[in-house]
C-alpha cells in the first residue's frame, strides 16, 4: 500500500482527493485556517514547550511614537520582537508601526541600529540577527474609539470590536535574506522557530500583543487617573490584519514541493477523518458546537468585494441547511459506516466551495490525535533536480497524464494570456499586469505553467530528430535549452502532483487573489476579504489566547463565541 501519513489513522494515496479536483483555482480560493494552519501549529507547540513572553523594555510617548521590545523564552532559545512607533516625517505617513523580530534581546545599540534601518524603507539594511521586518499601520476608526473609550473608563464594544477585529493592519513582510535580512537556514536552526512561517507567525502574535498593550498606554496617557485596561473576551476578540498584494501569488507557484506538501497534509487529514467507521458522542458533539460557532461567526464576516459577498451569502445559506441537517440525525445516523464521508458528500451535492471547504475544516476539529500528527508533513525538503536520463517518451507520457488540462486550452485566444507576471528587479518579486507586447520594459516572469507546458508539449512532438522510445531529456535539452524550466517542473509534478494550480494563470476570467487566498488560509488567516482585487485583506489570531494565557487551553478558539461585557458603544 502507498501510504501518505503514518500513525493511527492511515490512508492510501487513492484515497484523497484527486488533484484535478482538489487543485482547481476556484477550490484553493475557498481553502479555510484548520487545525493545521501554521498559527494553530505555533500556539500548540509554545503551549507544549512552556514558551513566556515579557516586556524586556517600553518608552513610548504620549503619540505612540518609541521603542517597546518583548521578550520570548523559548526552549534554548531567547528571541525578541522590536517594536518602533515612528515620528512623524519619518516614515510616509500610512507607515506608523515597524517590527523586527531579533535572535536574542537587543542592547541600547541594536535597537538604534534597527531604528534607523527601518526609518529607511526598503533602502535599510539589517544583519543576520534580524529575523522579520514588518510594518503596520493604525485602524483608525476603531483603533481611535478603543483609546477613547478605555481613556473615559468604559470597555469598547464588544460587537463593534469583534465585528472589525484588529487595531494593527500589516502592510509588509520581509524576511528570508530580503534587505540583508536572516535567511530561512538560519531561522530554523533557532530551537523553536522550524517549520513553514512560523517567525512570521510569532512576528503577528507578538503584534497583536503590542496593539493591546499601545491602545491602553495612550489611554492612560490621557487620563492617567480613570483610564481602563481592556478585559474578558473584548482583549481577546482583537486580533491583527494583514493586507496583502498578489505579489504573494508567485510563492506558491514558484514551490510546487511545498505547495504539495500543504496541500497533502491537508487533504490526509481529511481523508483520515472521512475513513472513520463510526463517530463518538463527545465528537459529534464537538463538530455540532464548532458548526455552530462557524454559522455565528461567518455573519460578521464583511468584504467590499461583490463576488466575495456573493459566496459569504452562498456559505451562510449552506451552513443553515447543514445545520438543519445535523440536528435531524440521531445516534444511529452517527453509528452507521463512515458518518463522515457521507455529511461531506452530501456537502458536496447541495453546497457550494466555500461551505464544502468550511466543513472540511470543521470536521477535523474533534480529531487532534488523527490531524495534529501531520504538521511535519508540512516542512518541505529541496526541490528535485532535473533528471537528464529520462527518456523523451516518458516525459511526453508524464505531461499527458498530469497536464491533459493544459493541453485543452487554445492558446491562440488572445484572452489565454491576457494578463502578464512583470518581475521587477528593484523589488525581486513579480508584478500582475495586463499584457502589453509593446511595452520594452516589460520583462516577463514565466509563472504561466500551462503555457509553458504546451510549449514545452509542442516542441517534443513537432522536433522531427528524436525519437521519444530512444532519446533522453539531455539530448533535447542541447537543442533547446530554453525548456530546461518547463522540463524540470513536469518532472517534479510527477512526484508532486499536488504543487500544481490546474488552471491557466494568465486567462483573463483569472482571479489571481485566490492563490493569495490559499497560502494565507494554511498561515491561519480568517475573514478574507479582495477587496478591489488588488490586495487581500484578512485577519489572524482573533480569539486566539494571549500571551499571559498560554498555559491554558490553546487549541478550542476556532470560531470563537463571544461573552459577557457588551462595553460602550
Amino acid at each position: 500500500m502507498n501510504v501518505v501519513a503514518i500513525n493511527k489513522g492511515e490512508v492510501d494515496k487513492g484515497q484523497l482527493r484527486p488533484p484535478s479536483q482538489v487543485m482547481r483555482l476556484a477550490r484553493l480560493g475557498a481553502f479555510q485556517a484548520d487545525r493545521l494552519s501554521f498559527v494553530r501549529v505555533l500556539l500548540r507547540r509554545m503551549h507544549r514547550d512552556g514558551w513566556s513572553m515579557r516586556r524586556n523594555y517600553f518608552d513610548l510617548d504620549e503619540k505612540g511614537r518609541g521603542i517597546v521590545v518583548y521578550g520570548v523564552e523559548a526552549p534554548a532559545a531567547d528571541i525578541a520582537l522590536v517594536c518602533i512607533g515612528h515620528e512623524d516625517g519619518k516614515t510616509p505617513a500610512e507607515i506608523n508601526y515597524s517590527f523586527v523580530l531579533y535572535d536574542g534581546i537587543p542592547d541600547e545599540e541594536e535597537l538604534d541600529r534597527l531604528r534607523k534601518n527601518v526609518e529607511l524603507l526598503d533602502k535599510g539594511r539589517f544583519s543576520a540577527r534580524d529575523f522579520v521586518l514588518c510594518r503596520a499601520e493604525r485602524n483608525e476608526p476603531l483603533f481611535v474609539k478603543t483609546v477613547q473609550n478605555l481613556a473615559a473608563g468604559k470597555q469598547p464594544n464588544l460587537e463593534t470590536l469583534a465585528t472589525s477585529g484588529h487595531l494593527l493592519t500589516t502592510t509588509a513582510f520581509f524576511s528570508n535574506g530580503k534587505l540583508g535580512l536572516a535567511d530561512f537556514e538560519r531561522m530554523v536552526r533557532i530551537p523553536g522557530l522550524s517549520g513553514p512561517f512560523v517567525s512570521e507567525m510569532l512576528t503577528l502574535f507578538l503584534i497583536r500583543e503590542f496593539s493591546v498593550d499601545l491602545v491602553e498606554h495612550l489611554a492612560r496617557q490621557r487620563k492617567p487617573n480613570q483610564a481602563a485596561r481592556l478585559t474578558g473576551d473584548l482583549r481577546n476578540a482583537i486580533g491583527v490584519g494583514n493586507s496583502a498584494d498578489l505579489g504573494l501569488a508567485p510563492y506558491l507557484i514558484n514551490h510546487p514541493v511545498i505547495l504539495d506538501r500543504w496541500v497533502v497534509a491537508r487533504e490526509t487529514a481529511i481523508a483520515r477523518v472521512t475513513g472513520l467507521n463510526t463517530a463518538a458522542s463527545d465528537e459529534v458533539t464537538r463538530f455540532k458546537t464548532v458548526l455552530n460557532r462557524a454559522c455565528v461567526a461567518v455573519e460578521t464576516w464583511q468584504t467590499l468585494s461583490p463576488v466575495q459577498s456573493d459566496r459569504i451569502a452562498g456559505l451562510r445559506e449552506g451552513l443553515e441547511q447543514l445545520k438543519e441537517q445535523v440536528d435531524s440525525f440521531g445516534p444511529h445516523w452517527w453509528g452507521s459506516p463512515n458518518p463522515w464521508a457521507r455529511l461531506v458528500d452530501w456537502v458536496e451535492r447541495y453546497c457550494s466551495l466555500e461551505t464544502q471547504e468550511l466543513v472540511n475544516s470543521l470536521i477535523l476539529e474533534p480529531y487532534p490525535e488523527l490531524v495534529d500528527t501531520l504538521a511535519p508533513m508540512m516542512r518541505a525538503g529541496e526541490e528535485p533536480k532535473l533528471d537528464p536520463a529520462m527518456k523523451v517518451a516518458r516525459l511526453l507520457k508524464i505531461i499527458e497524464r498530469h497536464y491533459a488540462w493544459a493541453l485543452a486550452i487554445d492558446f491562440t485566444d488572445p484572452r489565454t494570456h491576457h494578463f502578464v507576471w512583470d518581475f521587477v528587479p528593484d523589488r525581486h518579486d513579480a508584478v500582475l499586469k495586463i499584457r502589453n507586447e509593446s511595452d520594452p520594459s516589460l520583462r516577463e516572469a514565466r509563472l504561466g505553467m500551462a503555457r509553458e507546458v504546451v510549449h514545452l508539449h509542442t516542441a517534443l512532438i513537432d522536433d522531427d530528430g528524436i525519437d521519444p522510445q530512444t532519446v533522453r531529456v539531455s539530448a533535447f535539452l542541447r537543442r533547446r535549452p530554453d525548456m530546461r524550466a518547463a522540463v524540470r517542473r513536469v518532472q517534479t509534478i510527477a512526484k508532486f502532483p499536488y504543487g500544481e494550480i490546474r488552471d491557466n494563470i494568465l486567462h483573463a476570467d483569472c482571479d489571481v487573489s485566490d492563490i493569495v487566498r490559499c497560502k494565507l488560509a494554511f498561515f491561519g488567516a480568517t475573514r478574507f476579504d479582495p477587496g478591489d482585487g488588488k490586495r487581500m485583506s484578512a485577519l489572524f489570531f482573533q480569539g486566539a489566547p494571549s500571551a499571559s494565557e498560554l498555559t491554558l487551553d490553546v487549541d478550542d478558539w476556532a470560531f470563537p463565541e463571544w461573552s459577557g461585557q457588551t462595553g460602550s458603544a
